[in-house]
């Protein structure tokens, strides 16, 4: 396995490269490369909160990948979508590698400009790494809709709309009920953690 290529496929999708998300969708081989990725880039992104924690950060991530990748799966399939589940997945799967990115930037923000010792609640660095983290999220909604358009071969407008379920409604209503339900116990965290 070419691991330079394997990750230069990864760039390549986040960067909207039809082509690639195609060759990817369809490459037998990818499902262990997804796999190694989610499992590599949530393992070095969880290495932040210790040993006991990266484990539990770890196989979270390799679960959710799957849960989320059929959520969207079945949502492609309600709005017309013709494409397999695993097709899907794969690109997926290497868009995990925009963690590391965000990861590495958030560090070099907290390390170089350490925040001041309370009262001030929140430093401005901490407001930097919060809009990273936002604007990584837009943009992997973007990078979702192009993959779903190109493996799913939905039409934008659909894809659009199924992005919009995942991102926003799913999210926001077992948000809603799990914490009413648990009363904001940490499996409502967990779940809200899986989106």
């Amino acid at each position: 396995m070419d691991w330079i290529k394997c990750l230069r496929q990864a760039f390549d999708i986040l960067t909207l490269r039809r082509s690639t998300i195609t060759a990817v969708a369809a490459d037998p081989s990818a499902f262990l490369v997804g796999l190694s990725f989610v499992v590599l880039f949530n393992f070095i992104g969880g290495l932040w909160s210790g040993f006991p924690e990266v484990v539990y950060f770890t196989v979270r991530a390799v679960v959710s990948s799957f849960i989320w990748a059929g959520i969207l799966y079945l949502l492609a399939r309600l709005f017309g979508g013709r494409g397999r589940y695993l097709g899907l997945w794969k690109p997926m799967a290497y868009t995990s590698v925009i963690g590391v990115l965000t990861l590495t930037i958030s560090i070099i923000v907290r390390f170089s400009f350490p925040a001041p010792p309370p009262p001030p609640p929140l430093h401005w660095s901490s407001w930097i790494v919060s809009g990273l983290h936002f604007a990584v999220s837009v943009y992997m909604f973007i990078v979702t809709v192009f993959i779903l358009e190109t493996v799913m071969k939905l039409q934008r407008v659909s894809a659009i709309a199924v992005g919009l379920i995942v991102y926003l409604a799913i999210p926001v209503i077992l948000t809603a009920i799990l914490t009413t339900l648990t009363e904001g116990s940490s499996l409502a965290s967990w779940i809200y953690g899986i989106f």
